[in-house]
């Protein structure tokens, strides 16, 4: 998709670009532009998860990390919350192993999060062939976003809403979403929990990849009536407006979802 602005180029647009979001109080430097070590701290999800979170759910919550990837988010989450159940999901073979090999108390599942209960193709990037963490059911996040060829994985496919009724689950306390483009869907697939109030806290990347599924911030907030919204800075929360300026932003960030009888 920009294979041919100069890049020199490109990068002045880009840091234009992240001035302006920073103006409108968005902190746009995520884990995936920090050391490894400091991933979880630049984008927020530490802060949150030991201050607004801890506060919420309680020390012993039920968490689905769903789009788990080889378990960075995993391990942190669970120094956090020792008591809690981890639930994690990774479809990618090579990376779901990397997963299970984290000494991380958990329950893990080599299964792709969405709408339906199905066999599905996987898209992985051509230049990871041991899993990367871009690889998304959406082909042209791999092709037209990073530019690059896509290998095929199949994998399957289980809803929310199904998981919970083989496991037995009763409540999600904690429902993390990081499936590049693909964050909507895994909503729509816990249609009923939601509905019967069985998901407290939702957080969910929305990005660039959101653009090649057709996601808006307007869809999620159909599919999660009764719940606010914040956008995750590095020390705290920003309230989102329901409006297309201050919402339908595809940039690097990780929005949280509260039911509102339960608002930080």
């Amino acid at each position: 998709m920009t294979n041919n602005i100069d890049p020199e180029q490109l990068n002045k647009v880009y840091t234009l670009y992240r001035q302006c979001l920073e103006a409108l109080g968005i902190n746009c430097t995520l884990g995936c532009d920090a050391p490894e070590e400091e991933q979880h701290t630049k984008s927020g999800e530490q802060f949150f998860a030991e201050g607004d979170l801890k506060r919420i759910v309680g020390e012993s919550p039920v968490i689905f990390d769903v789009g788990a990837n080889e378990g960075r988010y995993a391990g942190m989450i669970s120094t956090i919350f020792p008591q809690g159940k981890l639930y994690s999901f990774e479809p990618h073979p090579k990376s779901y192993d990397r997963l299970s090999k984290r000494v991380v108390d958990g329950n893990f599942f080599q299964i792709a999060v969405g709408a339906e209960n199905k066999r599905c193709t996987l898209y992985e990037r051509v230049d990871h062939p041991d899993g990367s963490e871009m690889a998304s059911v959406h082909e042209k996040v791999i092709t037209e976003f990073h530019g690059v060829e896509s290998v095929k994985i199949d994998v399957e496919m289980k809803t929310i809403d199904t998981i919970m009724k083989e496991q037995n689950i009763d409540c999600v306390d904690f429902l993390k979403i990081d499936v590049e483009g693909h964050e909507l869907a895994v909503i729509e697939g816990a249609t009923e929990a939601i509905k019967q109030g069985k998901i407290k806290v939702i957080q969910y990347e929305f990005n660039h990849p959101n653009i090649e599924s057709k996601a808006f911030m307007r869809d999620f907030r159909d599919q999660l009536k009764g719940y606010n919204f914040y956008r995750m800075l590095e020390q705290g929360a920003l309230p989102i407006h329901d409006h297309p300026i201050f919402q339908e932003i595809f940039g690097y960030q990780n929005i949280i979802a509260i039911k509102e009888d339960l608002d930080i």
